[in-house]
């Protein structure tokens, strides 16, 4: 038997007082944390990162208060490269180390990069606090101030860390950036410019430079700063990519090309890589950009990943089956890999196969919740199915983890504008237009929104005429101005736009629908048919076209024609539910309520996981005051998915309405804000029945956000008026029910308005 010599250092002491020692210090959780901290730092030194987070977190469990241990358990997390793991410790350790600067200043960091901007703020005030002229407390709150749109306060802050430290290159950088944010071009391009003589030529400054004139559509000038960049650091990374980026938007893919080339000589960087075959493709030279791939996935640690962009790359252009082939390829070597799960839920979804879409990128979510491209396309798929305020659900986590995500900004844009959510639609644009100044894409989607209300089409003719300026030959721009003319009566003029538009692309339905449009608006009715017919007996099966065809003969007295395409389209689509929507309104306008039922009863045989019919049958009952139906269907929503977000408000107004359990309609209410936050009927339900359980202060905080979002709905107003007048706030409730009052002298709670407005003293 082998025996330490430790064994003979105190050989008077007994067996049991030993024993007893022995215990006594393995209960004690100071001695057994410094004991945990010693080995984790031994194995930190050594960088043996794996073993030191099992010792620090052996420690902050013995000894959950000590917050040295959960400092060190975050550092070694960080240093590990897990960010996540790294995150709720640094803000565990602020919590514990309120007087340490540095720890409040990596909590807030971390905060600020997770998008918790306001807890960030708290973090960088209490740190100004204590240091009012700490540089980086300073640029930490000025960046959560911009995350919050606090811009202007955020450029002050910086103006003030600018006075304290004016070397400060970083800064400039910042407010260069937030001044493009508010569209002031002028003093952006002059805080670029100052970065780059407090830094006496960085090379990353003249980068900044650079990437700002792209955003601004200055190529030439883009150009010219980032090769200045490449003078002042050769071989630089950053600089090639921007180039290559910049030459991509530019139409110069030989330029791009070898930029990226450039890249992978310096590093062989995958990224670069990547975008390499992104380019290949785009340039229509499919087998390089597969051979590019083949190349990277000659790494096991990039297999997967190459052969996720290769499926990607195939599919686009046509090679299904080789598609197929290789996202299984990659599936099999990594069966939990949340990109390429989500690339298959996308080859799915493009084929028609919506479920199995859903169920596979549900699979990716599982594996990875912070997935962009998977909550997107998620997102996507719901759209698909129908279920569109789960798909909201879905843009808005996609933004929560990506916070200038284009694809989702405009989904959510196009959502809610057809929705008639039109406030929410433009504060969605105009933060799109911030973040992507230079995308046709979002100034289209804004121009769309802003021609649902006559009071915004000033605002829309002044974004289409810098975009005819830009865009003269664009199929979108041109079919865009015939919107506009038509929105104004212009006929003539919306007739000559559109017929530009199908000038330039012949395929392209929305300025067909126009043409249609005011064919049907003239009393052409055979003119409009005409012109959908003749797209049919092209392509007869094309879904844009029958479900035009559906609406116009609709729209012209031909139901039994339009109800047939609409058959037809529920048969080559039968997971598509506009096509259902439209034959229930058909039923609807024509007295069918029952047939209409009938219709969203089979759409819940088709789709029996979707909330959308359910909901909508909801709907149809409450319609006709059959609240028992309406709260039965409901439930059956919700059935199918707890978190329902329409299912959960009307189901929490009937009971409201009902005088029913206050409780549960808050639960559900509190729901379905939880996943629709910025709608103003969700606010409402929510701070109505806070009022029905007289909490005035709760009650006018829902509801003003709800008159935030919709100042025009009288209800929305007079709630808040009697919200304000159960606090005891009369000036405030006399504004808010007189405003209800004058939007509609004759709304539901009018007789109520008026006597509440009798009782008022001041």
């Amino acid at each position: 038997m082998r025996v330490s010599k430790s064994a003979f250092v105190v050989p008077f002491l007994p067996l049991a007082l030993i024993a007893t020692l022995a215990t006594s210090c393995a209960r004690d959780p100071q001695v057994a944390r410094r004991a945990y901290i010693a080995k984790g730092d031994a194995y930190a030194a050594k960088r043996n990162f794996g073993e030191a987070i099992i010792e620090y977190a052996n420690a902050a469990q013995v000894d959950p208060k000590a917050g040295d241990a959960h400092l060190k358990l975050a550092e070694a997390y960080l240093a590990d490269g897990n960010v996540k793991g790294a995150f709720p410790q640094f803000i565990r350790a602020a919590d514990l180390l309120p007087d340490d600067i540095d720890v409040q200043f990596k909590a807030g960091f971390f905060l600020l990069k997770g998008g918790f901007f306001t807890e960030a703020k708290d973090r960088a005030r209490a740190i100004l606090q204590k240091e009012p002229a700490n540089a980086r407390a300073l640029m930490l709150l000025a960046n959560c101030l911009a995350g919050l749109h606090d811009v202007a306060d955020a450029i002050d802050v910086l103006d003030r860390e600018v006075t304290l430290d004016p070397e400060s290159a970083g800064a400039y950088t910042t407010i260069g950036v937030l001044q493009l944010s508010k569209g002031d071009q002028t003093d952006a391009e002059a805080a670029f410019k100052k970065a780059i003589d407090v830094s006496k030529g960085s090379a990353d400054a003249y980068l900044a430079l650079g990437n700002f004139y792209h955003a601004v559509g200055d190529n030439a000038a883009a150009e010219r700063a980032l090769r200045h960049a490449l003078v002042v650091r050769p071989g630089d990374v950053t600089a090639n990519e921007a180039l290559a980026t910049l030459y991509v938007g530019w139409n110069r893919p030989a330029d791009a090309e070898t930029c990226l080339k450039a890249v992978i000589a310096l590093r062989k960087e995958p990224r670069a890589q990547r975008a390499l075959a992104t380019l290949y493709a785009s340039m229509g030279r499919t087998a390089d950009a597969v051979a590019t791939l083949d190349i990277l996935a000659a790494d096991p640690a990039q297999f997967a990943a190459a052969k996720t962009q290769t499926a990607l790359i195939q599919f686009l252009s046509g090679e299904r089956e080789q598609a197929e082939k290789s996202i299984s390829a990659a599936l099999e070597r990594e069966p939990k890999n949340a990109a390429a799960l989500t690339t298959k839920a996308r080859l799915e979804l493009a084929a028609g196969q919506r479920e199995d879409a859903l169920e596979t990128v549900n699979a990716a979510l599982q594996v990875d919740t912070q997935s962009p491209q998977a909550n997107l396309t998620k997102g996507r798929t719901l759209v698909a199915l129908g279920r569109e305020d789960e798909a909201i659900a879905a843009f808005n986590a996609t933004l929560s983890v990506e916070p200038k995500s284009l694809p989702a900004e405009l989904e959510l844009i196009d959502l809610h504008r057809r929705r008639g959510a039109i406030e929410t639609a433009l504060q969605f644009a105009d933060q799109a237009v911030r973040d992507h100044p230079a995308s046709l894409p979002v100034r289209l989607a804004m121009i769309r929104t802003l021609l649902v209300r006559d009071s915004d089409r000033p605002r829309a003719l002044a974004e289409l005429r810098a975009l005819q300026v830009k865009h003269p030959a664009s199929a979108a721009v041109q079919s865009a101005t015939g919107a506009y003319s038509l929105s104004i009566n212009d006929v003539p003029a919306a007739r000559e736009a559109f017929q530009r538009a199908l000038d330039l692309n012949p395929s392209y339905m929305e300025a067909l629908a126009g043409l249609v449009a005011i064919d049907v608006a003239a009393g052409r009715p055979q003119d409009a048919r005409a012109r959908v017919d003749a797209v049919l007996v092209k392509t007869p099966d094309a879904p844009a076209a029958l479900l035009l065809g559906a609406k116009v003969y609709a729209g012209t007295g031909s139901v039994d024609k339009s109800e047939a395409m609409l058959n037809r389209l529920i048969k080559l689509s039968p997971g598509d539910f506009e096509p259902y929507a439209l034959l229930a309104q058909l039923y609807l306008a024509q007295g069918r309520l029952d047939d209409a039922k009938v219709q969203f009863v089979e759409m819940t045989r088709v789709n029996p996981r979707d909330v959308g019919p359910p909901t909508m049958l909801g709907v149809l009952c409450y319609t006709a005051r059959d609240l028992d139906g309406a709260r039965t269907w409901w439930q059956k929503a919700l059935q199918i998915d707890p978190h329902a977000a329409i299912a959960a408000n009307d189901l929490a107004w009937l009971i409201a309405e009902t005088n029913g359990d206050l409780d549960k309609a808050l639960d559900l209410a509190r729901s379905a804000r939880s996943q629709l936050p910025n709608q103003p009927e969700i606010n409402d339900t929510l701070g109505w029945i806070y009022y029905r359980k007289k909490m005035s202060a709760l009650a006018v905080e829902y509801l003003t956000q709800s008159t935030d979002l919709d100042g025009k709905n009288p209800m929305y107003q007079f709630h808040l008026g009697m919200s304000y007048a159960l606090a005891g706030d009369d000036p405030k409730a006399r504004r808010a029910l007189q405003a209800a009052l004058s939007l509609n002298p004759n709304f539901d709670g009018a007789a109520e308005a008026k006597r509440t407005l009798a009782r008022l003293v001041y």
